[in-house]
């Protein structure tokens, strides 16, 4: 730790907003930590009560979930002033962080310090509220991967169709396919699909012929035996859509 951060640290730590304004406005990092303990000002102020400095703190851009060598998070150490409590809690702190000690989250510490109050119903409505939104992203993310997932092999059975490939063939080509990208299952659309999806697709955009020759038993015969399976394919999705309507 530089002189500049121990000397901010010591600014929040007394209590003294001005400095800490001060410094703040000629750049200091508000997410420095001490030498020892690893806390950041954010910390040493909830723990202190120092409302103003927190708010301060918060809007200059202060990583409200960072932990120190314990564990702990402002949350944690905000346990004993309610109004920093809420304010962390609607600035986005996460309650079900626990500290490396006790293995308590700031709901725990809560009751073992106070007991059940009103502070402590508030933290588990929060923990119970992150742990639905945890769930509900999960989700998302499996219909999401389930999704690009089948689109891909959707448009691959469409150029199959359209360049009368066999199923082999099709077969083969969804076998190669990679599971999306982190970022392919954040957006609806993959992003390998996104320019075949806007326009129509082109004769060049897969090369057969360095497919064949890499498999050169996936080369559909001159009779058209690709032509006759995929008709084959059709009549059998046919079958299939009677039998759904009968049910």
């Amino acid at each position: 730790m530089d002189e500049l951060s121990e000397r901010f640290l010591r600014y929040v730590e007394l209590g003294e907003i001005d400095d800490v304004i001060s410094m703040i406005e000629h750049g200091i990092d508000v997410n420095s930590r001490e030498m020892y303990g690893d806390k950041t000002a954010l910390m040493i102020s909830s723990g202190k009560g120092y409302l103003p400095i927190v708010q301060l703190l918060l809007d200059s851009g202060a990583d409200i979930n960072l932990v120190d060598i314990e564990g702990r998070t402002a949350l944690m150490y905000a346990v004993k002033h309610s109004a920093i409590l809420r304010i962390l809690l609607k600035n986005g702190a996460n309650p079900l962080i626990r500290e490396n000690i006790n293995s308590f989250t700031a709901y725990g510490m809560s009751i073992d310090l106070f007991g059940p109050d009103e502070d402590s119903e508030l933290l588990q409505y929060y923990m119970r509220i992150y742990r639905i939104q945890a769930f509900s992203r999960g989700n998302l993310t499996r219909r999401k991967l389930h999704t690009s997932m089948a689109r891909k092999r959707s448009a691959t059975s469409q150029l199959g169709e359209e360049y009368g490939l066999g199923e082999d063939i099709i077969q083969m080509l969804n076998s190669r396919m990679t599971r999306p990208t982190q970022v392919d299952m954040i957006d609806e659309i993959p992003r390998n699909m996104r320019e075949t999806l806007d326009r129509e697709p082109e004769s060049d955009e897969i090369n057969w012929e360095e497919i064949f020759r890499e498999n050169p038993e996936l080369r559909p015969e001159q009779s058209g035996s690709g032509k006759r399976k995929t008709k084959k394919r059709r009549k059998k999705q046919k079958g299939n859509k009677k039998t759904k309507r009968k049910y």
